[in-house]
C-alpha cells in the first residue's frame, strides 16, 4: 500500500511545469518507487512533527520578546465609549 501512495503522491509533482520530472527523480532515487523512496517517505514523516514543533516554539519565544501589535487601533489613550 505504502508503493502506491508513495507513486501517487510523487506523480502529483510531475506536473510541475519545468522542473516536475526532475523533482520526481530526486525524491524516487531512480526512475520507479523502491526502498529508498519508501525511507525518504518514512523519514519525512517522522522529522516534519518536530520541525513544526520547533517552528511553533521559536514563534512563541519571538512573540513574547517582541509582543503583539494592534495595527487596528494602533494609539488609544482612552477607552473607547458606546453609546
Amino acid at each position: 500500500m505504502s508503493f502506491w501512495g508513495a507513486t501517487v503522491i510523487i506523480n502529483f509533482l510531475t506536473v510541475i511545469p519545468y522542473i516536475g520530472i526532475i523533482l520526481a527523480l530526486i525524491i524516487w532515487g531512480g526512475y520507479n518507487v523502491g526502498k529508498a523512496t519508501l525511507g525518504r517517505f518514512f523519514i519525512l514523516h517522522i522529522l516534519i512533527p518536530f520541525i513544526i514543533s520547533l517552528l511553533v516554539i521559536l514563534h512563541i519565544y519571538y512573540l513574547h520578546q517582541v509582543g503583539s501589535s494592534n495595527a487596528l487601533i494602533a494609539d488609544v489613550k482612552e477607552p473607547i465609549k458606546f453609546g
